[in-house]
């Protein structure tokens, strides 16, 4: 159980797997970034050895192929009215919206720690962990040559 660790680490991040993981994730306090990855329990899968071995085979496999995807990392500060960033996010979403297959993209607390570590000073979106965007007109310009380096156009 996740509660026998909860005073001994601290987590920055918490990544939930299923819907039942997510409903069931307890509060944590420090946890800047909470992101869920919405594949289903193959725990629950009922069938014969061999047909649940397929099926945990068959959600790795899609675990992988979204771990594979362009790393979009929208920054926003979350304790603002949403008046602040909304037209920010809208802009940036209509550069994303045509490629969101291939883009896993979460929105993060321009007031974070991680924020202040990338050293951001105002709305963004970071692409990969390290390239960095405040213009909705330079991500569409680069974009597309960012999905062709990691083959996912």
């Amino acid at each position: 159980s996740l509660n026998q660790y909860l005073d001994k680490i601290h987590f920055k991040i918490v990544i939930t797997v299923c819907s039942k993981a997510e409903e069931m994730c307890p509060i944590i306090p420090g946890v800047e970034i909470k992101l869920h990855w919405p594949f289903e329990d193959p725990a629950s899968f009922e069938g014969t050895e061999k047909e649940k071995l397929i099926k945990f085979r068959e959600i790795r496999d899609k675990m992988q192929e979204h771990d594979n995807k362009l790393k979009v990392d929208i920054y926003v500060p979350l304790d603002a009215c949403a008046c602040v960033w909304d037209d920010f996010m809208n802009r940036m979403f209509e550069v994303l919206t045509p490629f969101m297959k291939n883009i896993d993209y979460n929105t993060k607390n321009l007031n974070s720690e991680e924020a202040r570590k990338l050293k951001l000073y105002g709305n963004c979106v970071v692409v990969n962990g390290k390239i960095k965007f405040t213009s909705s007109y330079l991500l569409k310009d680069k974009l597309p040559n960012l999905l062709k380096e990691k083959d996912l156009m």
